[in-house]
């Protein structure tokens, strides 16, 4: 071979990885990452603002996890509470946390560090301005607090999915529907959304990740404007669909023709690795951020960010490594 054409041929290569590399961490944007180089971590996020990353994490294979707050402004790390917490289950709205903790739920003030029990047995609270919502652990029945005047207001028995934005309280109905109250005209009324998996809701956008397992698409709804619209119909199964109100995030695994089994395991298959989908609601617009990424978790978004975890090794070469694999937060801006 020729002395240029092996130049050419490395040069082309070269390039190839290097437009993998940029379709990994997002093309057309940035992404970080704030614990990548530091000691060995697992991490569960459980929101982002405009200043905060709120996530759970432990230094530990099996270790006790603790409430982390990253200060995306200052670029600092601190612990929110000095004990190990147990819950999983964390909301954010305008400064306050609400926290389901062995089935009490509390009212958590981020600046002051003010902690008050509003319910003696709740289940997965939600809270959206001086509202909070729960299920009775008994009852199964949907509660919604007023944090101003301290009154509780009682519904019918619900499912364990349900959300609150605004005037907007949204529920799962057995049978895979979607019930929408109004509270400020008390409005009710139904929406078919297909067999709802997974949903959320900001301003006046719902979103859900709707059908059969394992061929779930994406689906909008403007509750203002009574506007269903599908955001996408992928071959593959798209699902934990998030938004802010403006953008739509969800993650797909690759597709089979993609995949790289790994040596030591038969078990494992293609839905290990994911992408990353964001679509503009305006602009109508979807782009792929993330591909081929391992372990991704639950996605988060607000604004320009888009936050979620994955695995630190891409590729574990054995079964102990898969299962201490350390889970870094990623941070794409763009």
């Amino acid at each position: 071979m020729k002395k240029k054409e092996f130049l050419r041929g490395g040069a082309i290569f070269l390039l190839a990885g290097i437009l993998v590399g940029c379709a990994r961490l997002g093309l057309g944007g940035r992404t970080s990452s704030p614990t990548r180089k530091g000691p060995w971590i697992y991490c569960d996020i459980q929101f982002v603002s405009d200043k905060y990353i709120v996530y759970l994490g432990t230094h530990k294979h099996l270790g006790e996890y603790y409430m982390y707050l990253l200060d995306l402004e200052e670029g600092t790390t601190r612990k929110i509470v000095k004990e190990p917490v147990k819950t999983r289950w964390i909301r954010f709205s305008e400064g306050r946390m609400v926290v389901e903790e062995k089935g009490e739920i509390y009212l958590y003030e981020i600046s002051s560090g003010k902690k008050t029990v509003i319910y003696p047995k709740g289940y997965r609270p939600d809270i959206s301005g001086n509202r909070v919502i729960w299920r009775d652990w008994k009852t199964l029945k949907l509660c919604l607090y007023d944090i101003k005047t301290g009154k509780i207001e009682k519904f019918g028995k619900v499912g364990q999915i349900f959300r609150i934005s605004g005037d907007w309280l949204v529920w799962r109905l057995t049978g895979g529907g979607i019930r929408i109250l109004n509270l400020s005209t008390r409005e009710k009324k139904e929406i078919d959304m297909g067999q709802v998996y997974r949903l959320d809701i900001a301003g006046d956008i719902l979103v859900t990740s709707s059908g059969e397992d394992e061929k779930r698409d994406i689906f909008m709804y403007d509750l203002r404007n009574n506007e269903k619209k599908v955001v996408s119909n992928a071959p593959r199964d798209e699902y934990f669909p998030v938004t802010d109100g403006e953008r739509i995030a969800w993650k797909t695994p690759i597709r089979e023709a993609e995949f790289q089994p790994l040596p030591w395991s038969k078990l494992t298959t293609h839905r290990s690795w994911s992408n990353i989908y964001v679509y503009d609601i305006k602009r109508r617009k979807k782009k792929r951020i993330l591909h081929n990424d391992h372990r991704v978790g639950v996605v988060h978004i607000h604004g320009s960010r888009v936050v979620w975890t994955s695995g630190r090794i891409k590729r574990p070469r054995s079964a102990k490594e898969s299962n201490q694999n350390a889970r870094d937060i990623y941070i794409y801006e763009g």
